[in-house]
């Protein structure tokens, strides 16, 4: 079974995101901060990351330690970001980001891309719950 890290600080965006992506190949795990998130790369085999750009308000700059940590320990992991702004997007892809999705999130796209990537989701025509989000 491929494992999914779902990293925001919104808990309706995790928990409506892990919706979409869970399937019978797929296990996904969400965390609301990055230390959480760390803790769980060390602990479990990722097959893929999608983290928010702003996990906090007191410190914009908190995803670039996270994705340094991820470039540093688990070099080949899928690293894709996800924000309402396009602020960091410069910074996260010099950082080592691989894909940065702008919201609100396309889902299908989201979906095809995960499916590209060798990772059984929901196909995006048969998601019937992603057409009804907007993150």
């Amino acid at each position: 079974m491929k494992r999914i890290l779902i990293l925001d600080d919104e808990r309706s965006i995790t928990f409506s995101l892990s919706r979409c992506l869970q399937s019978d190949h797929v296990q996904v795990i969400c965390c609301n901060d990055s230390t959480s998130a760390k803790d769980v790369l060390l602990r479990k085999p990722i097959d893929a990351v999608i983290a928010d750009v702003r996990l906090s308000a007191t410190n914009p700059y908190e995803v670039l330690d996270f994705i340094q940590h991820v470039r540093t320990r688990h070099r080949n992991i899928p690293l894709i970001m996800m924000s309402g702004t396009e602020d960091l997007k410069a910074e996260t892809m010099e950082e080592g980001a691989d894909y940065f999705f702008q919201k609100p999130l396309d889902v299908d796209e989201l979906l095809g891309l995960l499916q590209r990537l060798g990772l059984r989701v929901a196909s995006p025509q048969a998601s019937a719950v992603s057409m009804d989000l907007q993150f």
